[in-house]
């Protein structure tokens, strides 16, 4: 399904592409952070994956999209060095790979495997 996400910022509207799976649709769902977190910080109810998700709030739109826009204008830096060994690894996209909206109890990927789907990443997986 087409889901369209508005950069408040610039006033443009963004759109992706999520695949519709049945389960991914959470029909129950009573997060209450900050007591629904566990050691990790992450929220203890699972995503639809069963895997750790982490609860966020609206926010998170915009900076994924200031991170998309930021791994588009490195791409090319990063590749001139990566060659000389001394390109420079910043982990900015650690964490599970899927966050919750908290007000929208929607399922959504993070900015680590936003990065990791990308066509062109200079990364090694």
């Amino acid at each position: 399904m087409w889901v369209y996400t508005l950069d408040r910022r610039w006033g443009k509207l963004q759109r992706t592409y999520e695949p519709f799976i049945e389960s991914n649709i959470m029909k129950i769902r009573s997060c209450n952070p900050p007591a629904c977190k566990d050691s990790a910080g992450n929220c203890s109810i699972p995503g639809a994956d069963q895997l750790p998700v982490k609860c966020v709030g609206t926010w998170v739109e915009d900076k994924y999209f200031f991170l998309e826009q930021y791994l588009n204008a490195s791409c090319e830096a990063r590749r001139k060095f990566a060659d000389k060994d001394n390109a420079v690894f910043i982990d900015l996209l650690a964490g599970p790979g899927r966050c919750i909206v908290k007000n929208e109890q929607r399922e959504i990927d993070s900015g680590g495997m936003r990065a990791m789907k990308r066509d062109k990443a200079p990364f090694i997986v």
